[in-house]
C-alpha cells in the first residue's frame, strides 16, 4: 500500500477538479472520478472494538482511476492488526477488491436533472493472513443518488459471492447534510446478509471537512450490531483528488 501511495504522489499534477468526499461510508454514491484523474481515499489508523477483541486498521485504502469517460478502475484494501489476546500482532489483508465503476445516468450529482445512477462490479480478493482462509468472490452493485439543494441522499444495493463461498447481499442508505464553513454532517445506515451467517447491521455518524478543491478530511463513528458480536469503529481519513494528465 505504501508503494501505491508513493506512486500516486509522484504522478500528481497541480490541477485538481472539485469533488465531494465519499469516505467514511461503507457504501458508494453515484459519482465516478473524471477521466485521467485519481481519487485516493485513505484511512491511516482506525481502531475497532468487537466484544473483547481489539484491532487496528492500518491503513484502509481506496484508489479510483478514471480510465475512460464515466468509467473508472477501483481498487480497495483493508489491512488489520490484532491488538491483545491470543491473536496479538496477527496481520491480515481483508476486504480487498479490484473492479470497475461506471456512470450509467448523469444526474444531479453531475449538475444535470434527475437522479444519478452508477454500477460497480469487481472481484473480491481472498483474505490473507493468520487463520483467515478464503476464496475468490465477486460482486455487482447498483447505486442511485440525488441532490436536493444542499442535501445529498443515496442508496447502494449489492449482490455478491463472498470470500467464504456463500452468496449474499449488502444495502446502504447515505445522507450528506448541508455544508457550513466547509463542514458537512453525514449519516449511513447499512446491512449485510450472507447465506449461512447471521445478518449484520450498522449505523455511522460523522462529518467531512473540505480543505480545498482537491482535499477533504473526514471522521465518523460506526456501530455494528447483529451477528456474533457488536463492534464499534472510529474512522478518520482523507480524500484527495488529482490529475495525472491535463488531457481532456
Amino acid at each position: 500500500m505504501i508503494r501505491i501511495l508513493a506512486g500516486a504522489l509522484a504522478l500528481a499534477a497541480l490541477y485538481a477538479p472539485p469533488a465531494w468526499a465519499i469516505r467514511p461510508f461503507d457504501g458508494e454514491l453515484a459519482e465516478v472520478v473524471e477521466l485521467h484523474a485519481i481519487e485516493l481515499e485513505l484511512g491511516p489508523l482506525e481502531p475497532v472494538v468487537a466484544g473483547a477483541a481489539r484491532s487496528l486498521v492500518l491503513p484502509q485504502v481506496q484508489l479510483d482511476y478514471g480510465l475512460l469517460p464515466e468509467w473508472a478502475v477501483v481498487v480497495r484494501s483493508r489491512d488489520t492488526v490484532a491488538m491483545g489476546g491470543e491473536e496479538a500482532g496477527n496481520y491480515r489483508l481483508e476486504g480487498a477488491m479490484a473492479g470497475v465503476k461506471g456512470l450509467v445516468r448523469s444526474g444531479s450529482l453531475q449538475g444535470e436533472a434527475g437522479p444519478s445512477v452508477a454500477v460497480e462490479a469487481g472481484a473480491l480478493l481472498p483474505t490473507w493472513g493468520a487463520n483467515m482462509p478464503g476464496t475468490l468472490g465477486g460482486s455487482f452493485a447498483g447505486i442511485i443518488s440525488h441532490r436536493w439543494g444542499p442535501v445529498v441522499v443515496g442508496a447502494d444495493a449489492e449482490v455478491f459471492y463472498s470470500r467464504s463461498g456463500h452468496p449474499g447481499g449488502f444495502f446502504s442508505a447515505i445522507v450528506e447534510g448541508p455544508g457550513w464553513m466547509g463542514l458537512r454532517p453525514v449519516l449511513e445506515l447499512a446491512g449485510e446478509d450472507i447465506v449461512g451467517e447471521a445478518p449484520t447491521y450498522s449505523a455511522l455518524m460523522g462529518g467531512t471537512a473540505t480543505l480545498g478543491r482537491d482535499l477533504s478530511v473526514d471522521a465518523g463513528v460506526r456501530a455494528g450490531f447483529g451477528g456474533p458480536e457488536a463492534d464499534l469503529e472510529l474512522r478518520m481519513g482523507l480524500t484527495w483528488l488529482f490529475m495525472i494528465s491535463s488531457a481532456r
